[in-house]
């Protein structure tokens, strides 16, 4: 029996099965699919200490980076989740969504605004997913808990600690998938196998070059941040996920991308590449939601580059086209564009000591723009995206300023 290569998952080839004896041979071929070889059923999935229980066995398997799926009987079928974890028995805590949506109403926790008791799925159970449907599940932080962030008020910021997500599909996807977006509808799935790694100099690695395993642990679980409102995004991003403010968020995205440039291992680049990619992916899914980041100190950094770099290495319009929502809708907001702007090398640069003016929210008018240099007034860490998009080829902020949509603000 031979198959022509490659032999890889999800991949079809010709099956040619010969038969020989003293008198000739006869063959005959067939047509398959090579799947990854294995098949696994369940009644509940544990991920991060968050445990989904069925009401009996599904189909179940993990993306490529390492979030579960399931998927029902029949593509048109249904799932029954008939318990979640709530380590906590208070009413309001540990909630759970589906699909969730860009908006202030939420599940998650009834210490926060705009907590919505119906928008908690895991008050209601047994939720019934079909497919094309991620479940959002989390666990609470409770004052006085080892670990717990600061308290301001009566709660602790972040609120939620952690957050896992499980998606339904209608069949099993590749090996090699990525998860789709967690928030809102659009549900397509991307494939490693289509990665650009080739896109990606070799420059020497620097010895205060971190541990690739360091930067990839950024981004080993999901990074929930589904908001409109900087006060709403801070309490709801995880601890024990991702950092709360969006100066570190910017930053480790920052770190990371760096390191994509770098003469590192193939394979620890491809697997740190995966987690920017699906953080690219859950951003823009956020977005297209109704999640937006607007200018506001350092709140609304991070969000826009991971979306541009997955567009960039998966070759996909929507992501690498981003800005032009981003000028066209006022729900596609990102801080990094709201507070960038020209200035001309004389008047305004003299005038502040050859400094750009900025403000911690302001956009300048688009008729004040000019053509010298741009400026990101928050933090350093705002200037790393744009090295890492002149060094891959891209255009330094991917926005066209003449009508880039502007939202001046007082000045602070």
């Amino acid at each position: 029996m031979t198959w022509a290569d490659p032999q890889t998952p999800e991949s079809e080839h010709t099956i040619t099965i010969r038969a020989t004896n003293s008198a000739g041979y006869d063959e005959e071929s067939w047509q398959l699919t090579i799947g990854d070889g294995e098949t696994q059923t369940a009644g509940s999935i544990t991920h991060d200490g968050i445990t989904w229980t069925f009401d009996g066995d599904y189909q179940v398997g993990q993306f490529v980076t390492g979030d579960w799926w399931v998927i029902p009987p029949t593509p048109d079928g249904t799932v029954t989740v008939v318990a979640i974890t709530k380590p906590h028995s208070t009413n309001g805590r540990d909630g759970s969504m589906l699909n969730p949506m860009g908006a202030t109403g939420h599940g998650y926790d009834a210490r926060l605004l705009w907590y919505d008791s119906s928008l908690d799925v895991s008050r209601s159970l047994p939720l019934i997913m079909s497919a094309d449907q991620s479940l959002v599940s989390t666990i609470s932080w409770e004052a006085g808990e080892d670990g717990c962030p600061s308290v301001v008020g009566d709660k602790p910021r972040p609120t939620v600690r952690r957050a896992c997500v499980l998606t339904c599909l209608g069949t099993a996807p590749a090996a090699d998938a990525f998860r789709p977006a967690y928030a809102g509808t659009d549900k397509r799935v991307f494939q490693a196998s289509a990665l650009r790694m080739d896109l990606f100099p070799n420059l020497t690695a620097p010895a205060s070059t971190p541990s690739v395993a360091s930067l990839e642990a950024y981004f080993e679980r999901v990074w929930l941040d589904h908001g409109v409102n900087y006060y709403f995004n801070e309490y709801i991003h995880p601890s024990d996920n991702m950092p709360w403010y969006g100066q570190p968020m910017a930053g480790q995205v920052g770190e990371a991308a760096a390191a994509l440039l770098l003469n590192i291992d193939s394979e620890s680049k491809r697997q740190l590449l995966l987690k920017l990619c699906q953080l690219g992916i859950d951003n823009y899914g956020a977005a297209a939601a109704g999640a937006c980041w607007p200018a506001n100190g350092g709140h609304g950094s991070g969000r826009k580059f991971p979306i541009l770099l997955a567009g960039l290495v998966l070759n996909d319009a929507d992501m690498l086209n981003v800005s032009a929502n981003s000028h066209s809708m006022s729900s596609w907001r990102f801080g990094e564009d709201e507070q960038t702007f020209y200035v001309t090398s004389g008047r305004h640069a003299r005038r502040r000591n050859r400094r750009p003016q900025h403000d911690r929210t302001r956009v300048l008018l688009p008729s004040r723009r000019h053509r010298a240099e741009r400026n990101r007034q928050h933090h350093p860490t705002s200037i790393e995206p744009l090295l890492r998009r002149l060094v891959l080829g891209a255009r330094p902020h991917d926005h066209d300023h003449r009508r880039h949509r502007c939202w001046p603000v007082p000045r602070h």
